[in-house]
């Protein structure tokens, strides 16, 4: 939800007066001193607003809305510990549904496509072109885990290289196959399995 500021308030108060007051410079003179003061807090709590939002905030405001949505700051850089609050907004409203799951798969890995499967019995997998950040690849688990019922397992996560997945002929929608004897670099890369 995005609150638009109002910066007209004096401007405002002023066309509302009555015709006979209108241009009586005491009568505006009191006007802008009076509504002058509501600008003055419309700004204030404006900013307070920008300042607090979770792309804006830094520091103790980080922290404050890490304490709302349950996520410990961990000792975390700010970026980092926003994305992580992003992500624990998105375990909070998951009830295991499979967009969920998805949709924190785009978010972590930055991922172009994303496939969702089901395996026998009770457990999903995913596969998408994207790519994990270094040593972050337990934490990806252990989000995507945390978004499913309790009783679904997650079987497996995989990720391609987004310019050049590898694909078998006429399995997936997107990618390369193998490369050729003679130039290598036109054929796909597998993907990375965790």
């Amino acid at each position: 939800m995005s609150i638009t500021p109002i910066t007209s308030h004096v401007i405002a108060a002023k066309d509302r007066l009555f015709e006979q007051f209108k241009g009586v410079a005491s009568i505006e003179a009191l006007v802008e001193a009076f509504v002058g003061e509501v600008q003055v807090l419309e700004n204030l709590f404006g900013q307070i607003c920008a300042d607090r939002g979770i792309e804006s905030a830094v520091g103790v405001q980080l922290d404050l809305l890490g304490d709302i949505v349950g996520q410990a700051r961990l000792g975390t850089d700010d970026d980092t510990y926003r994305q992580r609050i992003k992500v624990r907004i998105i375990q909070n409203l998951s009830e295991g549904e499979p967009e969920r799951v998805i949709q924190v798969y785009r978010f972590l890995l930055n991922a172009t496509t994303v496939f969702y499967g089901e395996l026998h019995p009770a457990s999903v997998f995913l596969v998408g072109a994207g790519s994990v950040p270094p040593g972050q690849e337990a934490s990806l688990v252990e989000n995507i885990q945390r978004i499913l019922p309790v009783t679904v397992t997650l079987a497996y996560i995989a990720h391609a290289d987004p310019e050049r997945p590898f694909k078998y002929a006429g399995i997936q929608p997107i990618g390369r196959g193998y490369g050729s004897i003679y130039d290598v670099t036109v054929g796909g890369k597998y993907a990375s399995l965790y």
